[in-house]
């Protein structure tokens, strides 16, 4: 009796399942990258009428989950709640104490955050970039 073609079919599917546990790895590895593209704080700016308010963003995201906190200003701290970041895309709305809600909506393109707010009927531009400790 010849084992030749057993161990043939065993080496396939040793192959097959290396493989197949490569492309899962590499699903993780671009998952955590994009994580860490995001994750972290921000210097951001926001266009409102005439004028550019500075602001902070603190971001973690966790796999599609994106929370954090933010300050300006304008509108003191406050928490990010319904946060999402997929594929460069973020989404969420910051809540404060003294402020009504803004929705936020942006775009991770060469380290740069830039999108679009929305509160209270008003809707502008904003950017961010990853702040450094000097």
């Amino acid at each position: 009796m010849s084992r030749k073609p057993l161990y043939g079919c065993v080496t396939a599917l040793a192959i097959l399942a290396f493989l197949l546990a490569g492309i899962g790895h590499s699903e993780v590895v671009a998952a955590q990258s994009e994580t860490n593209a995001i994750s972290g704080r921000w210097d951001a700016t926001f266009e409102a009428q005439a004028n550019q308010i500075a602001g902070e963003m603190i971001l973690k995201a966790d796999g599609e989950r994106l929370e954090g906190a933010m300050y300006t200003d304008h509108t003191g701290a406050g928490t990010l709640s319904n946060g999402s970041y997929k594929d460069g895309k973020l989404a969420f709305r910051a809540e404060f104490v003294t402020h009504p809600p803004v929705e936020i909506t942006g775009t991770l393109q060469n380290g740069e955050l830039t999108g679009e707010y929305r509160v209270e009927g008003m809707a502008g531009k904003w950017r961010a970039r990853r702040h450094w400790e000097n």
